[in-house]
Parts: structure tokens; C-alpha cells; sequence
């Protein structure tokens, strides 16, 4: 009788012990689903913040890049070699003939962003082609290695508005810098090509400074001439600009390619 009691008791607890054990597993188990869901969502939540802010900044980059390669090509060339180097299509007319009028133009018209146009849309499009894509920047690198640099006569306001032009594209890219700089350890090619950039803008603007302090008593001088090798220094700097934009179209294709299966690619147009 007493021998099955004390079976019977140790029965119960061997139950309660079970359950308790079972319990235990049960919220062991449903603790670890919740802390591993919760870690996925931290990740996506990091990983889409890094996605928005590196497009926040590319966005920045190849705007930028796009405006310094076509005052590159501009200053280097002139207007005709300039439409001539983009293959510009349908009315270019607007398009004005000194650096003084030619910088404001830039800055409302050039295209970033926008599809390329093809032939034929072009031929309906009085507006031309003017943005850049990958075939273009490559196209447009070796017109800067291989075309022979315009010598041109310019005013002083030329010179101080294209001074004053890249004065404010260096404080962008300088801003440019400090933001990316939590990506510089993935990206230390692109984090110096835009400091190599930097440098580049700064010597056209000393240079620029220069030339203005040696060729005129004030703002007296009516014309002033520019050779080849001022003109020279464009192809340096639209060749650096042009392989800054390739760096960053190398980046967002990589971050496409984290954010979608099999990372497909799509053309990447400025």
C-alpha cells in the first residue's frame, strides 16, 4: 500500500517534471523563432537604410560627375567639337557659344537621369540627346585621351564664371566625400577617384587665378587667349570625372544586386 503510494507520487512528479521540461522547450523554441525574426528585421532595416543613403549619395555623385565631364568637354573642345564628341542630335541652336553663357546653360538643361534618346526618338525630339550612358562615357574617355585639345579666346567674366563654377563643384564634392565616408572600406577605389578629382579642380582653379592675375590690369582686358595645355587640363579632369561616374554605376550595380534575385542588370543611364 505504502510502496504504491510512493510509486504513484513519484509517477506525478516524473509528469511534472516532464511538462515543465516540454514548456521550457516549447518557450525556448518560440524565443529563438522571435530573436532570429528579429535579427533578420534589424538586418533588412540596416541593410535598406545602407541602400537608401549610397543612393542618396550616388545620386549626388553622378549628378556632379556628369556636370564636370560636360564642362570638361566643353572648355577642352568648344561648342562645335563639344555636340560633335556627344553626337548630339535634333536642335542644338540653345546651345550658347562662350564658357561665360555656356556654365548657367549646363546647369538647367543637361538631362542626368533621363533615358538616352535613340536615333529615331531623336529625330521627333527637337531637345537632342544629351545625357550620358555606358557606351557614351567609354566613347567620350577615349575622345579625351585621343582628341587634340581647342586652343579659344575667352573674356575675363569667362574665366571668373567658370572659375566661380568650379569653386562650387568642389564644395559639393568635398560634401560628397565627408558623406561616404562610412563606405570608403568597400569603396576605397571610388573614395580616391573623387579625392584625385578634388585635387584636379582645385589646380584649374589656381590655375584660372593665375592666368587672370598675369593677363589683365583689372577687368580691363577685353580678350584673353587660352592654348592647348590650358585646355589640356579639361581632358584630365573629364577623364577623372568620367571614371568616377563608372565607379559609382560599379557600386549601385552591386547593391542591385544584393536587393534582387540573381542580380539582374539594368542599363544605367546619367
Amino acid at each position: 500500500m505504502l510502496g504504491s503510494l510512493f510509486l504513484s507520487i513519484i509517477a506525478s512528479f516524473m509528469g511534472i517534471l516532464v511538462g515543465i521540461l516540454v514548456a521550457i522547450l516549447v518557450v525556448e523554441r518560440y524565443l529563438g523563432h522571435q530573436r532570429r525574426e528579429a535579427e533578420k528585421r534589424e538586418a533588412l532595416r540596416k541593410a535598406a537604410y545602407q541602400a537608401r543613403w549610397q543612393a542618396y549619395l550616388h545620386g549626388g555623385l553622378s549628378v556632379l560627375s556628369a556636370l564636370i565631364t560636360h564642362l570638361a568637354l566643353f572648355v577642352a573642345y568648344g561648342k562645335n567639337k563639344y555636340l560633335e564628341l556627344l553626337e548630339a542630335r535634333g536642335e542644338t541652336a540653345d546651345v550658347p557659344e562662350t564658357m561665360g553663357d555656356f556654365v548657367p546653360w549646363l546647369a538647367q538643361n543637361l538631362q542626368t537621369g533621363s533615358r538616352r534618346a535613340t536615333k529615331e526618338e531623336s529625330s521627333e525630339n527637337d531637345s537632342g540627346s544629351r545625357g550620358m550612358d555606358e557606351g557614351d562615357a567609354d566613347r567620350l574617355a577615349k575622345a579625351f585621351m585621343a582628341v587634340k585639345p581647342s586652343e579659344m579666346d575667352c573674356t575675363p567674366k569667362d574665366l571668373n564664371v567658370l572659375k566661380d563654377c568650379l569653386l562650387h563643384l568642389t564644395t559639393h564634392l568635398r560634401d560628397q566625400i565627408f558623406l561616404f565616408q562610412p563606405f570608403m572600406e568597400s569603396r576605397m577605389e571610388l573614395a580616391v577617384a573623387l579625392v584625385k578629382l578634388t585635387h584636379s579642380l582645385d589646380d584649374a582653379i589656381e590655375n584660372i587665378e593665375g592666368l587672370l592675375v598675369r593677363e589683365m590690369p583689372g577687368m580691363y582686358a577685353s580678350s584673353i587667349h587660352l592654348g592647348e595645355e590650358f585646355a589640356s587640363t579639361y581632358c584630365g579632369i573629364g577623364q577623372e570625372a568620367i571614371q568616377v561616374i563608372k565607379l559609382v554605376w560599379d557600386h549601385v550595380r552591386d547593391i542591385r544586386h544584393d536587393f534582387t534575385e540573381g542580380g539582374t542588370d539594368q542599363h544605367i543611364v546619367i
